[in-house]
C-alpha cells in the first residue's frame, strides 16, 4: 500500500496521455522476478533513464544491485536532512526527496502483470478487490479504493469550522523477539503519542477527539486511551470525522513523516506535528503548512495557538489546499519525478 500513490499518479498521467505506461514485475540481475513486496520500492524507466522510487518509512537506501541496477535517480520518501552524499558518490546516483506519501487510489489501470508480485492466488484476488471501489466497499476492505480515493482524500478548506482538534492513532507492540533498537523507537513513539492524547484531552475536553485504535497491545497497555469503539478506526468513519475537525495532529516520533501528514494536507487541515525528521519538497515548512512540537506540552501550546489565532488557522488550511492542488495530487507527484528524470525542471 505504500506505493499506491505512485500507481495512482502514473495511471492518471497515462489517462491524460502525458505518458504511455506499461508495467511489469521487476527482475534481479539474474533475470528472476523480485517478489519481496515488503520493500515498498519500485523502479521507473522513462525513455532510457531509470530511477528507484522508495516509499518506505526508514531513512536508509536500498543499494542492492537488483534494486539499483542502471538507475540514475533515487527518489526517497524518508529523505534524511542533509541528504546522501556518501551513497551518491559510491553508487553514482542522484538521491532526491520524494515528498509526502499516503495511501490513495485513483482511476488505476488493472495491469495483469502487477498481480505477479503477489505470492498466492488469495493475495492476487485481494489486490484486485482493494483496487476496485465497488468490490472493496462490498467486502469492507479498510484501506482501499472505496474510501482512500482521490475524491474522498481531497477537500476545500472549510475555514468557517469552529476550532476543534483530532488525533486518532495507534501504538506499536513492544516484543522481546524484536531488535532492541526497534523496541526503543516504538517505545518513544508510543510514549509521545499517548502523552499528547492525554494532554489534549485534559486541555480541550469536548473540543478534542482522540484515542488509540483498539488492538491487543493497546487494550493491555493503555485501556484508558482507547477509542470509544473500533468502528471509529475504519477509514470510512475516520475520514467522515476528520472532515469536521479543522485542526489535525500527527505524531511520528523518530520516524519520517507519516501518512497522516499527507492526508491532512490533502484535506486542507491546519496541522500540528512533532519535529519533521525528513525533507519535504516544494517549500512545505513549519509555520506555513504546519506547527511543530517536541512533546505533549508544546503540542498543547501549538494546538492552542491554532484555536486562538483564527487568521493563522485559516491561512494554514488555505496553504495546504494550495499545496495539494499544486504538488500533492498523485499525478503531480509523479509528473515532477518524470520531469526531473527528463531534465525538464
Amino acid at each position: 500500500m505504500h506505493l499506491e500513490q505512485v500507481y495512482a499518479g502514473l495511471a492518471e498521467l497515462h489517462n491524460q496521455k502525458y505518458i504511455d505506461l506499461s508495467i511489469k514485475v521487476a527482475t534481479d540481475i539474474n533475470g528472476q522476478k523480485i517478489k519481496n513486496k515488503q520493500l515498498s520500492v519500485t523502479r521507473l524507466k522513462i525513455n532510457n533513464t531509470e530511477a528507484v522510487i522508495d516509499t518506505h518509512d526508514n531513512f536508509g537506501l536500498y543499494v542492492e544491485p537488483e534494486i539499483l541496477q542502471n538507475s540514475t535517480f533515487y527518489f526517497k520518501r524518508a529523505y534524511q536532512i542533509g541528504g546522501y552524499p556518501t551513497e551518491e558518490k559510491k553508487f553514482g546516483i542522484k538521491v532526491l526527496p520524494y515528498g509526502l506519501n499516503y495511501a490513495v487510489y485513483g482511476k488505476q489501470l488493472y495491469w495483469k502483470e502487477r498481480y505477479g508480485i503477489e505470492t498466492s492466488f488469495k493475495e492476487q484476488v485481494e489486490l484486485l478487490f482493494r483496487n476496485q471501489r465497488l468490490l472493496s466497499k462490498i467486502f469492507k476492505l479498510n484501506t482501499s479504493a472505496a474510501y482512500c480515493n482521490t475524491q474522498h482524500l481531497a477537500a476545500l478548506p472549510n475555514i468557517n469550522l469552529p476550532p476543534k482538534a483530532i488525533l486518532m492513532t495507534r501504538v506499536w507492540a513492544i516484543k522481546s523477539s524484536l531488535p532492541e533498537a526497534l523496541n526503543a523507537k516504538r517505545k518513544y513513539l508510543n510514549d509521545i503519542r499517548t502523552t499528547c492524547i492525554e494532554a489534549l484531552q485534559s486541555k480541550f475536553d469536548n473540543d478534542f477527539l482522540g484515542g488509540l485504535f483498539i488492538d491487543e497491545f493497546s487494550i493491555k497497555q493503555y485501556p484508558h486511551l482507547l477509542l470509544s469503539n473500533n468502528a471509529l478506526a475504519s477509514k470510512k468513519n475516520y475520514l467522515a470525522k476528520l472532515k469536521n475537525y479543522p485542526i489535525a495532529v500527527s505524531i511520528n516520533g523518530t520516524y519520517s513523516s507519516g501518512w497522516s501528514l499527507g492526508e491532512y494536507t490533502a484535506l486542507s487541515k491546519a496541522i500540528v506535528t512533532d519535529t519533521v525528521q525528513n525533507e519535504i519538497t516544494f517549500g512545505y515548512t513549519d509555520g506555513k503548512n504546519y506547527l511543530s512540537c517536541t512533546d505533549a506540552s508544546s503540542c498543547v501550546n501549538a494546538v492552542q495557538l491554532l484555536f486562538d489565532n483564527t487568521a493563522l488557522r485559516q491561512s494554514m488550511m488555505q496553504e495546504n489546499y494550495l499545496y495539494y492542488q499544486q504538488y500533492l495530487q498523485p499525478e503531480l507527484v509523479m509528473k515532477n519525478i518524470i520531469d526531473t528524470m527528463l531534465g525538464n525542471v
